[in-house]
């Protein structure tokens, strides 16, 4: 049985592309990690007005989710944000905090280490009858 020409070719072009991407992976990059800036750590601090704040929470989360975060910069953003966890903070606030912490669990999950530990607990332990729904999403 002879082989038929178009699957030469594409036996042909499988070799070639192992050919051109052997070393190592020395032409792949990853892509960079998110580094969060001065500015934006700011922005996200306790001194900065909540609705200023909320803001920049939420579109940061789409940045955690969908991107490679150095770790202390998730470090930093949550030492900005924890405040928002707590019981005299507006519901809405407090939401917003746990869902900026869902955030950081699901899109670097990988990444967390012990810290996973620290965010379980924090969950755990938070009493506040209006934030069930909150803590049962994480």
């Amino acid at each position: 049985m002879s082989k038929n020409p178009k699957d030469k070719l594409t036996l042909e072009k499988l070799k070639q592309f192992f050919r051109a991407n052997r070393g190592g992976g020395a032409g792949y990059r990853l892509p960079e990690a998110f580094v969060l800036g001065g500015e934006v750590e700011r922005e996200l601090s306790p001194e900065t007005p909540l609705p200023q704040r909320a803001k920049v929470i939420k579109d940061l989360c789409e940045v955690i989710l969908n991107h490679h975060v150095e770790e202390e910069s998730m470090k930093k953003m949550w030492h900005c944000v924890k405040d928002l966890l707590q019981d005299n903070m507006m519901r809405e606030y407090r939401h917003l905090g746990f869902y900026f912490l869902r955030c950081l669990v699901q899109g670097q999950n990988e990444r967390l280490g012990m810290a996973r530990v620290h965010y379980f607990q924090l969950v755990k332990n938070h009493k506040n009858p209006e934030d069930v729904g909150p803590r049962l999403e994480l």
